[in-house]
C-alpha cells in the first residue's frame, strides 16, 4: 500500500514539472482561454495603425517642404525685377488736382496721348501754388519696392513724386513725397527716386505720421510746388517699380 501511494507521487511530481518547463525556457504560453486568431488580429491592427502614422507624418513633411521650396522661389524672383507701371499706351485714370481745392488759382493739366503723358500748366503763389497729377493703383503693388524709375522730358523745374496710403490727419489723405530734379527742356533723362527717403505733408506741412506703408499704398502721383510763379511742363514716358 505504501509503495502505490508513493509511485502515484511520482507521477503527480513529474506531471507538474513536464506542465512547467516551457516557462522556464523562456518560451511564451498562450493562456488557453485566448483564442490564437484574436492575439494576431490585434497586432495587425497595430501594424496598420503605425504605417498610417508614418505615411501621415510623410505627408506633412512633404508638404512642407514644397511651400517652402515655392514660397522662397516667389520671393527671391520678385527681387530683381522691374515691373512696369504705366507706358501709356493708353489713359488709365490720370487726372489733375490743382490748388483751387484750397482757394488757390495755379493751373494744371494732364493728357496722355501717342504713347506719353503730358504735365502742363502755369503755377501761380498767391493763395497755394501747387498743381498736380495723380492715378490709383492696386493696393500691394508697391509691397517690397525699393524704388521708382522715370523716364522724362522736363523744364529744369523741380518735381515731387508722390504716394498715398491709408493715413489721414483730419479726414485727409497724407501725402509722401519725394523731390527730384529735371534737366533744361528738350533733354530726355532717367530719374531713381528711392523709397526709403519719402517725407509725409499734408498740403505741404510736414507730418508726424511715420513711415509709408508700401503694402497699402493705393495712389501714384507727381506734384510740382517749387514756390516759382510761371509755365511749366513735364512729359513722362515710362514709369516703373524697382525691385532689389
Amino acid at each position: 500500500m505504501t509503495r502505490g501511494v508513493t509511485l502515484l507521487n511520482e507521477l503527480s511530481v513529474r506531471s507538474v514539472s513536464s506542465t512547467s518547463q516551457p516557462a522556464a525556457l523562456g518560451l511564451r504560453v498562450v493562456p488557453s482561454d485566448v483564442p490564437p486568431s484574436r492575439t494576431a488580429s490585434g497586432r495587425g491592427k497595430l501594424s496598420v495603425e503605425l504605417r498610417r502614422r508614418a505615411c501621415a507624418s510623410l505627408l506633412f513633411w512633404l508638404c512642407a517642404c514644397f511651400l517652402t521650396v515655392v514660397l522662397g522661389a516667389g520671393a527671391s524672383s520678385a527681387r530683381g525685377q522691374t515691373v512696369m507701371l504705366d507706358n501709356f499706351e493708353n489713359d488709365r485714370g490720370w487726372r489733375a488736382v490743382n490748388d483751387n481745392v484750397m482757394g488757390g488759382r495755379s493751373l494744371g493739366q494732364v493728357i496722355v496721348r501717342d504713347g506719353r503723358l503730358q504735365f502742363e500748366g502755369s503755377i501761380n503763389t498767391q493763395g497755394g501754388g501747387f498743381a498736380s497729377i495723380r492715378r490709383t493703383i492696386e493696393v500691394g503693388e508697391l509691397l517690397g519696392a525699393k524704388a521708382v524709375s522715370l523716364r522724362l522730358k522736363g523744364d529744369g523745374r523741380q518735381y515731387r513724386l508722390t504716394l498715398r496710403d491709408n493715413k489721414q490727419v483730419r479726414g485727409r489723405s497724407v501725402s509722401y513725397q519725394a523731390g527730384f530734379s529735371t534737366s533744361p527742356k528738350g533733354q530726355w533723362q532717367n530719374v531713381r527716386i528711392e523709397l526709403n527717403g519719402l517725407r509725409a505733408s499734408l498740403f505741404g506741412r510736414p507730418m508726424a505720421v511715420g513711415e509709408v506703408d508700401l503694402g497699402s499704398v493705393w495712389s501714384i502721383g507727381i506734384i510740382i510746388a517749387d514756390g516759382q510763379d510761371g509755365p511749366f511742363a513735364l512729359q513722362l514716358d515710362k514709369l516703373e517699380f524697382l525691385f532689389e
